[in-house]
């Protein structure tokens, strides 16, 4: 890190760039290129559009031709058009902005330009070793499919982004409680307000269509009760993170998981949830990854539990984590396995 550091001031001096693009702006606009570009060549391997993306795209659509994005889009067999729009209509506005561009490139610069605000928040907030967040496969699988998690979660760095919790105003509840903003819920507040110029009942056909998406998603605490261990560091940040996240409905494909990389608080601590993730990751795509997408969604259930979920909880206690990695590493459980054939 202190040897790119070190390029990039290079690299300023020498072209002369303004005092606003430092270091932490050219770092985070290569990592959200890389973000564009991952998620431009899986959106395409697929045929997947715009991904996820594409429902706020066609919501802008409509809004631009006068119609109720809750009537004028109809579901049609394949995704990612499989099912009405069931965002909150701010996330149409969004969406509207990228209405003239293809649907590939809309979907992969959209996640792109998230990637970006999500790493310059990181390394404005000094804790570098939270990039290895994007090593994820939360990260991985919110770029296959055009996901709002990077932006949502850069709220959690950057206040001012919190403006977009509206947008998924239940997962994005984890970002404003990581890290509380007076301004951030006021924008936030203020967009939902501005929206109802838009279209004054557009709540009430929100909850309607969310009705109609809780088959895809569950709430953790509900399945594994024992979750409720983590209500125990509720008073610290990351408590709270992990707390919120085992209460809300969320999707279970992998990229809603995405805030509980908030809950480490060392490189060793996000080490341990990536390479636990991945693990779990690993088994299901072996198995699940080549079926239709209705199969391998709802069967990714127990592997984000077991893989991320738990490997979250721990970290609560990671003093034992490490008393159990040390024993493990020591050899010592050989004595107790050789004790144990003595006697018998």
């Amino acid at each position: 890190m202190r040897i790119l550091h070190k390029q990039f001031s290079r690299i300023r001096h020498i072209l002369g760039t303004p005092r606003w693009i430092n270091n932490n702006v050219i770092q985070a606009f290569i990592i959200g290129l890389a973000g564009f570009l991952l998620s431009f060549s899986l959106l395409h391997m697929r045929g997947y559009q715009a991904g996820d993306f594409q429902w706020a795209i066609r919501g802008g659509q409509a809004l631009l031709d006068g119609e109720n994005p809750y009537l004028a889009i109809s579901p049609a067999p394949i995704y990612p058009l499989g099912t009405p729009f069931f965002y909150p209509l701010p996330a149409a506005v969004v969406g509207f902005v990228f209405i003239f561009m293809d649907s590939y490139l809309a979907g992969a610069l959209f996640f792109g330009l998230s990637t970006t605000l999500l790493a310059y928040g990181i390394l404005k907030n000094g804790e570098r070793w939270r990039l290895l967040l994007f090593l994820s496969p939360s990260f991985v699988v919110a770029s296959y499919v055009a996901q709002w998690s990077p932006l949502l979660l850069a709220g959690a760095f950057i206040p001012i982004m919190q403006i977009f919790m509206v947008c998924k105003p239940t997962i994005g509840l984890a970002s404003f409680l990581y890290r509380p903003s007076k301004v951030g819920i006021g924008l936030a507040v203020l967009a939902g307000l501005l929206s109802l110029i838009i279209m004054p009942d557009w709540p009430f056909w929100f909850i309607g269509a969310s009705r109609n998406q809780l088959i895809r998603h569950l709430i953790p605490l509900i399945i594994m009760p024992f979750l409720l261990l983590g209500f125990l560091s509720i008073r610290s940040r990351e408590g709270r993170v992990f707390s919120i996240m085992t209460l809300i409905p969320q999707s279970i494909f992998f990229y809603d998981q995405l805030y509980l990389w908030l809950i480490p608080k060392s490189k060793q601590q996000m080490v341990f949830l990536t390479i636990s993730s991945w693990v779990s990751f690993g088994i299901w795509a072996a198995v699940y990854v080549w079926k239709p997408m209705e199969v391998h969604v709802i069967s990714a259930l127990p592997y984000i539990i077991v893989g991320f979920f738990v490997p979250a909880l721990m970290i609560f206690r990671w003093h034992l984590v490490q008393k159990i990695y040390c024993f493990v590493m020591s050899g010592q459980y050989r004595k107790l396995f050789s004790k144990t054939k003595r006697r018998e």
